[in-house]
């Protein structure tokens, strides 16, 4: 499994809609993406960091799919609509990571 992963950077300036994230851009991704691979999103909103201070990020979302190369596809399909989408939900400059998920563990797998 391949897992795409956005950060988005607590800035001063940095506005974010999670309504629109949620309602809006991820609808759009699901319907644009499904048919290249993508099984399953999840959101994370930041709320603080260990300290309990002011976290780094605003949002965390992950995005899996079946494959690189169906990833690769869809992005190239539709990366200029997806990133049109943008300005109704963020200001903020996202960092990407794409990372292979090797191993997973919930506390219902004892």
């Amino acid at each position: 499994m391949i897992r795409i992963t956005t950060l988005y950077p607590r800035t001063p300036d940095a506005r974010f809609d999670f309504d629109y994230y949620l309602n809006g851009h991820m609808e759009l991704s699901k319907k644009l993406l499904t048919d290249f691979g993508m099984t399953a999103f999840e959101v994370e909103r930041c709320v603080q960091n260990l300290a309990g201070e002011e976290p780094d990020y605003i949002c965390i979302t992950h995005v899996d799919f079946e494959d690189l190369d169906r990833l690769r596809e869809g992005i190239e399909m539709h990366a200029q609509q997806l990133q049109e989408d943008f300005p109704k939900y963020t200001n903020i400059d996202p960092e990407v990571q794409i990372c292979e998920v090797f191993s997973t563990w919930t506390g219902n797998n004892r």
